[in-house]
């Protein structure tokens, strides 16, 4: 199963170190692009900072409008 998800799950899960459940539990998630600059931006919390820079095959970045 595959999960679309916006900046605010990210951000929590990173907050309590747990970024990899997202992974565990459904393989991939979706983000557009606008949450890819968003999860990368200074503010964001680090750990999320570094897993959105290492881009893992398992997270797959969108256009913002798709067709």
């Amino acid at each position: 199963m595959i999960v679309i998800s916006d900046n605010s799950v990210l951000s929590c899960l990173a907050e309590i170190g747990e970024l990899e459940l997202l992974r565990v539990l459904y393989g991939g998630v979706i983000i557009t692009e606008t949450i890819r600059r968003e999860a990368t931006h200074p503010g964001a919390p680090k750990e999320l900072r570094t897993l959105i820079s290492a881009m893992p095959d398992w997270i797959l970045v969108i256009p913002d409008e798709i067709p």
